[in-house]
């Protein structure tokens, strides 16, 4: 049987039957188009019969025992854990960032039963001040002059 490279999808069709037919997996369409398929197409029947010639001669063959038992490694489950090892960590990871954030976004909550950073600093210091300074001045009223509410005006607004 030789390898021919083969570019006709008809071709490609019936070998593809002929290697279902060594198994019993033609029907009985398949099998009347690959027969009338290798009545026509020499280099298909050479490969139908060269296949069937293999494949007799495998399933006649005498069944062997190997000398040395055959060992197969057991990598997949190792691998296995580790991937499922590190999924419910990062599960882990996942749910204890998001409860962070609640805490930080929620309002009217402390993030953490330690010192806040306002105990840090020595009541009176200079930072004391300047924090007292930027509440004071980010809960006075915004006041804009007249001037710059006439010019921020639209036309027809009385």
């Amino acid at each position: 049987m030789k390898n021919v490279a083969f570019c006709d999808p008809v071709c490609e069709r019936a070998r593809e039957y002929a290697s279902l037919r060594l198994d019993g997996e033609l029907s009985e369409l398949e099998e009347a188009l690959l027969s009338a398929h290798v009545t026509r197409c020499e280099s298909c029947r050479a490969f139908a019969e060269g296949i069937d010639s293999a494949t007799a001669q495998l399933r006649a063959a005498a069944f062997e025992q190997p000398s040395v038992p055959v060992v197969i490694a057991r990598r997949r489950r190792a691998a296995y854990q580790v991937l499922r090892v590190s999924t419910a960590a990062a599960v882990l990871a996942v749910a204890l960032f998001a409860g962070a954030v609640e805490t930080v976004l929620k309002p009217g909550t402390s993030t953490s039963a330690g010192p806040s950073a306002s105990m840090l600093v020595p009541p009176g210091s200079e930072v004391q001040e300047l924090r007292a300074f930027n509440r004071a001045r980010l809960r006075a009223p915004v006041r804009v002059s007249p001037i710059l509410l006439r010019a921020l005006r639209l036309p027809g607004d009385s």
